[in-house]
């Protein structure tokens, strides 16, 4: 706790100015202002930079204007800089709607050129960003980051700036102040909290106090307190308590502003888990992922857990809560929750519970069986994919994919990857615009290419090391040296020195991560001469016509790509070679070798975010392999546009029948990996159900082109035309095999295009290619269904709707409807996710996909014969409601209709069956059965009312 001697002497000497003006208690006089309204020693902050701060508040509304409000408190952030330093001692508070973190306002300032006041850090010249977004949107788009700046998940942040926080090194002094309104019979409180891992002497405390005090309004000043937050900040406070130190009388804590029975929600949402509770100074090394959490005071960090629950009130936007919110988990305060006896209870037995938080203070902890916590996990806990490659001995190096039949995208995809098998659906539509000649270099050289590493491969897969952290796997996918580079703030190189001595060139993941990982070793391998000659050979026939100086695109084809519910898009690399790479004009080209092209495009299956992807979806790498589709490059001098779309056949619940969104950016710059800086051409294309005519809606003109179009409408409709015949062409393939109740009713496909200048492709002889767009890609965007299991291939539920189904259920009735006579009613009924696009309308009335009546004894009432069953599905009905109660008709010519023309379903349970002018009725007793959930609605259905 305590800072280095001379460290405490500087600021104890610091201090004695201060205090020898205070009599410790709570009239005594504020600092003084100098005439210019500052606090003496404030630092200057240019006046030619707005940074969206104050010095000073001079009244309440100056706070309200900079506040954040949430959860019945309001509050400001505060920083202190130069804070050992009195003579130069300044203080700034931000505006709680442009800043949400301390250091944001460091580097905002520090990439805008700004310098930061008290610091001698070197600002960034020739940026200029208007937000914090900006900045962190341009961040994520370079290979090395200024100043000290790093990502932690999605948080953009410096490590240099906290070190600088906190203990003997500190330059600045990090508070919030916070308004209390009256509660519980208390008064408005004002306060200012510190970080929860600052462990700061009493003179430390005593500059906050001052410095905040000096810059508020005297009748906030009079009354500001210091909220208590963690241990060692319990520690110092009973000392000043015990022996009246300046501010002892100044000093709440979170009991005092707690109103019981309080309950406040920071982040929504439910989950499930074994309840641990963690009191007082007790460590957080027990918590397991899978706990939902109690803890006495508000933790420094959030460990990993399903669920939090805090007995003191957090502050609205501190760290916790920003990290509960973007992992997705509830976070709460319950005041008064350890003194719970059912918790209590709970606690000694280790038993699972529902958390479920709703804002603004709706939160429910309840106990669910064992039986109900291991179905949950169940529905959470995903089985390994294994990706079907096929044997590889007779297969072809290469195949070309024109003039081969449209079922080949389904049953080739496995042996040439996704975007070859795309290739193949576009090549079937007469008169689109495509690559010349498209070939697929199969995943056969690839497996080859692995043999020889699988054994090395899969020992660093299986090693725990790899598996537990994040960190190693960079290292060992992509290689040391990679990662310094990549990684160059001083505690991740010492991370990696720690790997490395830990880990010599003898062990597995050491000798890879020294060869420049897994990336590097497939890299490195040369391919088989033979392999690789008969791959350049076909590639020189398909290609013969091209002349010398036109590139060839290898473009990534992972037969992990566009599988059922993983799209792997942006995942994979393409790289640029040359036939005869030799005879190139400029030197760096003729590197580019048609094995060196290859190669990239088969290491970057082992890059991190790739394997992370994979890692996510619980894919098994080493069943998966690469395929490389291979044309013509777009030369960038020959683009005039380049884009992406996606075409979507609408489901019957949407006015629209089809849909295009487009994206456009100028000449070669990228769309689908874009400059977050470049905003592309954005139109939409719609035809309205029973239409023939086409909207077309402008949205946006591409930053690089704000007074012109780049696509006209003649060519948008064409565009229109040629993805919808695709998509329209790829449903029905699929639809082909399935019974009529399973077919899918909508698909969205995405498109990649280019809008190339004439001269494209570069021939040996003849006139230049003319100007066209041309498509070069087309896949799924579909999702998997959630529901794959053997019972679920016989639902007659449409394939899009299962895809977005988040709760299946059954619902039996059954009654008698005479003397000794039983009718039963099996109802199949299914909810949707709405959320996931296109929304297929079942997201609150369910789908009712099929529906059995059956009868033990003769329903002599409609003439059905002894133990009759009737079973009709969606198709062969429609279903209406009419108030409370659900009516179905069978259609003419659905097997049910021998039956019953009408089936009438009240809400009471009462059953009506109608045929002709006869009617049977029945009051019936129901009950229904889970088949499916997704594990929010499981839980969601565990909630007590």
């Amino acid at each position: 706790m305590s800072p280095s001697r001379p460290r405490a002497l500087a600021l104890l000497l610091a201090s004695l100015v201060s205090l020898a003006s205070l009599p410790g208690c709570g009239d005594d006089p504020l600092p003084p202002r100098n005439d210019a309204g500052d606090v003496p020693g404030d630092a200057v902050v240019e006046a030619d930079f707005p940074d969206h701060t104050l010095a000073r508040l001079d009244s309440v509304a100056d706070f309200e204007r900079i506040a954040v409000e949430a959860y019945g408190l309001s509050t400001a952030k505060f920083i202190i800089t130069a804070f050992g330093d009195p003579e130069n001692r300044g203080g700034r508070f931000y505006d709680g709607r442009f800043y949400t973190l301390h250091d944001q306002w460091y580097w905002f300032r520090l990439l805008n050129g700004a310098r930061v006041p008290g610091d001698f850090v070197e600002p960034v010249r020739g940026l200029r960003f208007a937000t914090v977004d900006a900045i962190t949107a341009w961040a994520r788009t370079q290979p090395l980051l200024p100043l000290d700046l790093a990502f932690y998940g999605d948080r953009l942040y410096s490590n240099r700036f906290y070190d600088f926080s906190f203990g003997a090194a500190r330059r600045y002094g990090l508070a919030t102040l916070i308004r209390v309104p009256p509660r519980g019979g208390s008064p408005e409180r004002w306060a200012f909290e510190l970080e929860y891992g600052d462990q700061l002497w009493h003179p430390e405390l005593v500059v906050f106090f001052d410095a905040l005090r000096a810059r508020l309004p005297s009748d906030i000043a009079r009354e500001l307190r210091f909220l208590v937050r963690s241990p060692e900040q319990e520690t110092l406070a009973a000392r000043m308590e015990q022996d009246h130190l300046p501010y002892w009388d100044r000093l709440l804590r979170y009991r005092d502003i707690v109103v019981p029975g309080a309950r406040e929600v920071y982040s929504g949402g439910i989950a499930a888990g074994p309840l641990r509770v963690i009191r007082q100074g007790q460590s957080y090394g027990s918590i397991a992922p899978t706990d939902i959490v109690v803890m006495e005071s508000t933790p420094d960090y959030l460990p990993n857990l399903s669920g939090l629950i805090t007995a003191s009130p957090q502050t609205p936007l501190a760290h916790i809560n920003l990290l509960a919110r973007n992992r997705g988990i509830p976070n709460v305060h319950v005041a008064g929750v350890l003194e719970d006896p059912l918790l209590r209870q709970l606690e000694r037995g280790y038993a699972p519970v529902l958390l479920f938080a709703e804002a603004p203070g709706r939160a429910v902890i309840a106990p669910i069986t064992d039986e109900q916590y291991r179905r949950y996990r169940s529905l959470i806990e995903r089985p390994v994919r294994l990706v079907s490659t096929p044997p590889v001995d007779a297969m072809p190096y290469v195949l070309g994919l024109s003039g081969r039949p449209l079922d080949d995208t389904t049953a080739l995809a496995s042996t040439i990857g996704g975007k070859c098998a795309g290739m193949i659906a576009l090549l079937h539509e007469p008169g689109l615009q495509l690559p010349d000649a498209p070939q697929s270099i199969t995943v056969r050289a690839y497996v080859e290419h692995l043999r020889p590493l699988r054994e090395r491969i899969a020992a660093a897969l299986d090693s725990e090391a790899f598996g537990a952290d994040a960190r190693v796997r960079r290292i060992v996918l992509e290689g040391e040296a990679l990662y310094r580079v990549r990684t160059p703030q001083p505690a991740e190189i010492a991370f990696v020195e720690a790997f490395l001595r830990d880990h010599p060139a003898s062990d597995p993941l050491g000798s890879l991560a020294r060869a420049g990982g897994i990336r590097g070793v497939v890299e490195a391998q040369r391919i088989a001469p033979s392999t690789l000659a008969q791959i350049e050979g076909s590639l020189r026939t398909a290609f013969g016509a091209l002349a010398v100086t036109q590139g060839v695109r290898f473009r990534s084809s992972s037969n992990v790509e566009d599988i059922e519910g993983f799209n792997g898009a942006g995942l994979y690399e393409s790289f640029t070679g040359f036939l005869d790479a030799a005879a190139q004009p400029r030197a760096s080209d003729r590197e580019k070798t048609v094995e060196r092209s290859i190669l990239r495009v088969w290491g970057s299956f082992w890059s991190f975010e790739a394997f992370e992807e994979r890692r996510a979806e619980r894919i098994d790498h080493l069943s998966a392999a690469m395929a490389v589709l291979s044309h013509p490059r777009f030369d960038d001098a020959l683009e005039r546009a380049t884009g992406v779309c996606t075409f979507t056949v609408q489901p019957p619940n949407s006015p629209d029948a089809e849909r295009l969104e487009v994206n456009v950016q100028v000449g070669d710059g990228s769309v689908a990996n874009p400059d977050p800086t470049v905003f592309p051409e954005v139109v939409r294309l719609a035809r309205a159900r029973g239409s023939e005519v086409l909207r077309i809606e402008r949205v946006r003109r591409a930053s690089g082109a704000p007074d012109r179009d780049l696509l006209s409408d003649e060519v948008l409709r064409r565009l229109f035309a040629d993805t919808g015949a695709v998509t329209r062409r790829w449903l029905d393939r699929e639809n082909a095999t399935r019974p009529e109740a399973r077919r899918a009713r909508t698909l969205t496909l995405d498109f990649e295009f280019h809008d190339m200048l004439a001269g494209w492709p570069a021939m040996r002889e003849g006139a230049p290619r003319p100007a066209r767009l041309v498509l070069k890609q087309a896949r799924t965007l579909e999702p998997a269904p959630r529901v794959a299991t053997e019972e679920s291939a016989g639902w007659a539920v449409p394939r899009d709707v299962l895809a977005r189904a988040r709760r299946v259920s059954t619902e039996t009735c059954s009654g008698e409807v005479a003397t000794g006579v039983t009718l039963t009613t099996t109802t199949l009924r299914v909810l949707t996710e709405p959320s996931i696009t296109p929304d297929v309308g079942y997201g609150t009335e369910p789908l009712d996909a099929s529906i059995t009546v059956s009868a033990r004894g003769t329903v002599s009432a409609l003439g059905w014969s002894a133990d009759a069953t009737y079973t009709v599905d969606h198709t062969g009905m429609s279903a209406t409601r009419e108030g409370a109660a659900r009516v179905y008709a069978v259609a003419a010519g659905a097997p049910a209709r021998e039956g019953y023309e009408l089936l009438r379903h009240e809400a009471d349970g009462t059953v009506t069956l109608r045929r002709g002018e006869r009617s049977v009725s029945a009051r019936l007793t129901c009950m229904e059965e889970l088949r499916f959930a997704t594990p929010r609605d499981y839980l969601l259905g565990l909630v007590p009312p």
